[in-house]
């Protein structure tokens, strides 16, 4: 159990909701995070981590990437970061299951292209 994370959590509940017990919020994220412990070895919940965090990567930097390019976003940009980074997580996942090595480079390179090809067709789409 990472006490950084736990930290992070509560940190993050407090800025959304300051009225929140700060001693039970590290009393809920610390039964939280142990948790997958007991249903699966640590690497394998490290693996499933990346596979979520690194789409949302990928989207951030498709978005900065169409940024830089266009200058020029659209209206739903956030929907779309969304459906890919959705998108992302299932693919990676699906990839872990059935390779168990390589998912996090597909789910990043699926998360990007396919946020990238919706911000430029969403532009050709509004001309």
């Amino acid at each position: 159990m990472n006490l950084l994370n736990i930290y992070s959590a509560v940190t993050s509940t407090k800025n959304i909701s300051p009225r929140a017990n700060y001693k039970a919020l590290i009393m809920f994220y610390g039964i939280l995070s142990m948790i997958p412990v007991f249903f699966m070895y640590f690497e394998d919940f490290l693996y499933y981590i990346g596979s979520v965090f690194v789409p949302l990567i990928a989207v951030l930097l498709s978005q900065n990437a169409y940024w830089l390019l266009s200058k020029k976003f659209p209206k739903k940009k956030e929907v779309m970061g969304l459906i890919s980074w959705v998108i992302g997580v299932a693919v990676g996942a699906l990839a872990l299951t059935y390779m168990k090595f390589g998912a996090t480079i597909i789910a990043f390179t699926v998360s990007f292209i396919m946020n990238y090809a919706l911000l430029a067709l969403s532009r050709n789409l509004v001309k």
